[in-house]
């Protein structure tokens, strides 16, 4: 029930006790109906005139015996007259009362009823026929129209078996009428005399409760789905209202905050004084208008947190008593985003503000919407240039608007063709000083539409003069690498013949001495010849090494299993003489350097072919690669001597051989140089893991996207 249902039900109560506490009943007559008579019948008018009926004649019943204890006075033919007109407005009474009424004596038989009793049951009886009968007869012979007669008859029986009064029992007839049945035994000087059925008709009445019952609950319902937090309190501020969302809101649940004070909940501590303070205030006054403005307000929830809500508030009045209905959404989310972005504004603009660069924000036509410290000194012109262009800039100083022109048309091609405009202002000073500005247009574009224009320009000048001399630098680089093409060319056919011809005199010296030379002479030669042929080697290596980056070669996919396939071709005699096992795993196509690929999977093998260890009998040399992000890694492994710690790093740089006098091995110290050189060419890295007398590992990691 809700509260303008409770308002009415107290009205209606006090208006009905005012009407039968204004009537005086005999003593005994009013002792009877506090005991017996249900409230809800007190004041209908049809039973307050059987009950004046009825105070009259035990008033007079009183009288009688008063005169009959005093002085002779009436004779018993007026009392008789007075009795049988008594029993005429009693039956009166009976035939116009609403209900349907059955009386009935101490033995069970029907002494009376009204015509409703009997258009109640439905039945064709007639009243002075009912006299006489049993009611449970009647009832078990008539009592089908609430349904299970059974069930009608056992109800009978108990409340008969316990002779008390009994209210307020409703049935539902077969028609879908309603009815309610009160119960209420007579006693009389501790003697029980007999009992009274009344049969109320509650159809109308049930059916205005049932509809009221939906309403309500659809208006519950609405009220409960809405987004917005409703709450209901009463002019104390109390609270009687409290759907879902409010506890989602503020985390109370209703019974938690029910029959409780507004400000004791949702009024941060804060401001919990003043507000109550302005509460009490507010009651005070006769006229209370309630501002029904959308209002944001800080308030706290359950956990004691601060939480930002829209508030709406009406006015409500029923049967007297004033009620306030508040609207209520939470935008804590909302205005903390706000909060947020005020910050990053702020932020954004100290970071403008502080950057060594002239920054500026322009709309669609060329107004300044921002202009940072860098590019106006000035706070009073900063501000006064907002909304404005370089024109009224150029007028305001009294300059040529020249440059204001050129800006214009540089502007207007960021605009139609939605890319950054770049050029170079040059700026002289007072001091006839000359500086030069790298300036840009940048349009920023929302949905397919350009918003703004980002103006920003930074001082060049030292730039360009180190751009100078860079350029100088590198003029002298490509002097020093076309020196060095030239002395890779005499290296490459200049100094290679001087060895060719000692190479070829030696040996024809060798041939033409030939028996005439001993063990040692021989030795001296072959020691010349083979120093001649590592010469070369050498010659060769440093040549390739410095060939290594030029632009003679574009990157490309490149085939590695190709590539392997070749060089497996190439070593297959040095492979069946070293008793090796060549095993290559499918590899990528990859971005790189076709040629330098070729030299750096031709070297790793070659050095893993080469240094073998001469204690086992097969040697196994695997290629193939794992994929990590973004990048190829391959390997190149070996069964063979190994390499120590210590000499990880030193084996990639030019000229740092290893020498092994057990095993007899040398290299050039070149070959491993080329690779890491190869590698780094194409942003690529290259290390190597090893274990003396287990082999080693050579791995090297490749972008996927070189180029």
């Amino acid at each position: 029930m809700d509260i303008v249902q409770i308002a009415n039900n107290i009205d209606d109560q006090n208006k009905s006790n005012r009407i039968f506490n204004h009537m005086k009943f005999q003593k005994l007559l009013e002792k009877q109906i506090n005991e017996l008579l249900p409230e809800h019948l007190r004041n209908e008018p049809a039973m307050l005139k059987f009950l004046e009926a009825v105070n009259e004649s035990y008033q007079d019943i009183e009288n009688k015996l008063t005169e009959e204890e005093g002085p002779a006075g009436k004779n018993d033919k007026d009392i008789l007259s007075k009795i049988i007109f008594r029993e005429k407005i009693f039956n009166s009474v009976i035939n116009n009362l609403k209900n349907g009424v059955l009386l009935v004596n101490e033995a069970g038989e029907i002494i009376d009823c009204n015509d409703n009793f009997l258009d109640i049951f439905n039945t064709t009886i007639k009243r002075e026929d009912i006299k006489g009968q049993y009611e449970k007869d009647f009832f078990i012979e008539n009592g089908s129209i609430f349904g299970d007669t059974k069930s009608f008859i056992s109800g009978v029986e108990k409340i008969l078996e316990k002779k008390i009064p009994h209210f307020d029992e409703i049935f539902r007839t077969e028609k879908n009428e309603f009815y309610e049945r009160d119960f209420s035994p007579i006693y009389y000087k501790g003697d029980y005399l007999g009992h009274l059925w009344i049969y109320t008709d509650i159809t109308k009445k049930k059916r205005e409760q049932d509809s009221i019952v939906q309403n309500e609950f659809t208006q519950r319902q609405i009220l409960n789905s809405a987004i917005d937090a409703i709450i209901i309190v009463n002019e104390e501020g109390v609270i009687e209202f409290w759907n879902p969302q409010a506890e989602k809101i503020f985390g109370w649940k209703f019974n938690e905050v029910y029959d409780k004070f507004l400000s004791e909940n949702i009024t941060p501590v804060s401001i919990k004084e003043p507000n109550d303070k302005g509460v009490k205030k507010y009651l005070t006054k006769t006229n209370k208008n309630i501002n029904a403005d959308l209002n944001e307000i800080v308030s706290t929830n359950k956990e004691g947190a601060k939480i930002y809500i829209q508030i709406s508030t009406i006015s409500i009045k029923y049967h007297e008593r004033d009620y306030y209905c508040s609207f209520i959404r939470d935008i804590t989310i909302k205005r903390n985003y706000e909060n947020e972005l005020t910050k990053q504004k702020k932020f954004t603009e100290d970071v403008l503000n502080h950057l060594p660069a002239d920054i500026a924000v322009f709309d669609r036509n060329h107004n300044y919407l921002f202009v940072n410290p860098m590019a106006i000194k000035s706070k009073e012109t900063r501000e006064w240039i907002i909304g404005k262009n370089d024109f009224e800039y150029c007028e305001m100083k009294g300059l040529n608007n020249q440059s204001a022109v050129e800006r214009r048309g540089l502007f207007n091609k960021a605009i139609s063709t939605k890319k950054t405009v770049q050029w170079i202002d040059e700026v002289v000073n007072k001091n006839n000083d000359k500086f030069y500005i790298l300036r840009n247009f940048y349009p920023y574009e929302e949905d397919g539409e350009i918003k703004y224009i980002f103006g920003y320009g930074i001082d060049i000048t030292e730039m360009r003069s180190v751009q100078l001399k860079l350029n100088e630098t590198l003029l002298d680089l490509k002097n020093i690498n076309e020196e060095l093409e030239q002395f890779a060319y005499i290296i490459s056919h200049d100094l290679q013949e001087p060895l060719r011809m000692v190479k070829s005199f030696l040996q024809l010296l060798e041939k033409k001495l030939g028996n005439s030379l001993d063990d040692t002479d021989k030795r001296y030669i072959n020691f010349a010849v083979n120093g001649a042929d590592r010469m070369k080697k050498h010659i060769q290596d440093l040549l390739e090494y410095s060939r290594i980056g030029k632009k003679t070669e574009e990157v490309d996919d490149v085939n590695c299993n190709e590539i392997l396939q070749e060089i497996n071709t190439i070593f297959q005699l040095k492979i069946r003489e070293t008793n090796t096992t060549l095993t290559i795993h499918p590899l990528p196509v990859i971005k790189a350097l076709r040629s330098g690929m070729y030299h750096l999977f031709q070297n790793l093998i070659a050095n893993a072919i080469k240094f073998q260890r001469n204690d086992i009998e097969q040697h196994t040399v695997e290629v193939g690669y794992t994929e990590v992000v973004n990048s190829w890694q391959f390997y190149v492994r070996d069964n063979g001597l190994g390499i120590e710690p210590k000499y990880f790093e030193r084996i990639f740089i030019l000229f740092q051989r290893l020498e092994n006098g057990k095993e007899g091995k040398a290299g050039t110290g070149i070959g491993l140089a080329v690779c890491k050189k190869i590698v780094e060419q194409l942003n690529g890295k290259i290390w190597v893991e090893s274990e003396v007398g287990k082999g080693s590992t050579f791995y090297f990691k490749i972008p996927k996207h070189n180029g």
